[in-house]
């Protein structure tokens, strides 16, 4: 049974509607990932210099926290920048011809814009929404890849951080 026009806008649009809040949901993920960071790395500092207190300088400890300290940053660091690639994702520039896009709109004076909408085939809407939508698709899967990829390097530099400072925990008490 093939479903009549109003059948398929709506279809349409909530496939359209239910990638878009998952494109929503990927920057807020990235957003709360990127104020971690913002706090971590200040207590990686401060809890390094606090660890090494009373430490001889020579002390194997004070390496280890120096080494850790520097790797749980630089996965910190690498999940700062894949958080901001999930927020910033894009596609290459394939929507030249399509009508939903905004610089085609705005390169259009308003008597423009509505005399191309007013002649619009209902073939030629349903094509530029299904491009749209897998448009939007596609940009949620690059957000969801950076993100992933984030929460990986986020879990490597804390777990690095977390193990080195119970090894200094553990010397400081014995």
């Amino acid at each position: 049974m093939i479903l009549n026009l109003e059948k398929k806008e709506k279809f349409l649009k909530t496939i359209f509607n239910h990638n878009q809040q998952l494109i929503n949901l990927a920057d807020s993920k990235s957003n709360i990932i990127l104020r971690l960071i913002a706090f971590l790395i200040p207590l990686i500092f401060g809890l390094n210099t606090y660890s090494t207190i009373g430490l001889t300088s020579k002390s194997a400890v004070i390496y280890l926290l120096n080494i850790s300290a520097i790797l749980s940053i630089l996965g910190l660091g690498i999940s700062f920048l894949f958080s901001v690639q999930a927020i910033k994702a894009r596609l290459e520039s394939s929507d030249k011809g399509n009508l939903l896009f905004f610089k085609n709109i705005n390169m259009k004076t308003n008597k423009q814009f509505e005399k191309i909408i007013n002649e619009v085939t209902e073939e030629e809407m349903f094509s530029q929404y299904c491009t749209e939508i897998k448009d939007i698709a596609n940009i949620a899967e690059i957000k969801y890849k950076n993100h992933k990829k984030s929460i990986l390097f986020l879990g490597l530099g804390i777990s690095i951080i977390s193990f080195s400072y119970l090894i200094a925990l553990l010397v400081n008490i014995f």
